[in-house]
């Protein structure tokens, strides 16, 4: 089949925006490159309290899946549960060095 104009669809998702149920490519097609990159560098670099966190929160408990250094908006937060719209903010000494405090006060 020939995209006249268009981009083709990505894993053979089709044009999921167009049904009435909303939809759209994955969130990670809709987020910016660089801050994706930043997250990823984040997961690799974690503190050792987040590290204990994400060693209970990856089982899943009580059935919900939390995803760490997740890209939102201008900043990665620690972890966030998507399913519940929670997230999960960890302070430490990293938060204090620098400007880094103030780049949490949205949540």
């Amino acid at each position: 089949m020939l995209f006249a104009g268009t981009n083709p669809p990505r894993c053979g998702e089709g044009d999921r925006s167009a049904q009435p149920s909303g939809g759209g490519g994955p969130r990670v097609f809709q987020t910016p490159i660089k801050q994706v990159r930043r997250a990823r560098l984040l997961r690799r670099r974690m503190s050792l309290p987040e590290v204990l966190l994400w060693q209970v929160l990856r089982k899943r408990p009580e059935g919900l899946k939390f995803r760490r250094q997740f890209p939102t908006g201008q900043v990665a937060v620690d972890f966030a549960c998507l399913e519940r719209r929670m997230i999960v903010e960890l302070d430490g000494q990293s938060h204090s060095k620098g400007d880094a405090g103030k780049q949490d006060s949205f949540l």
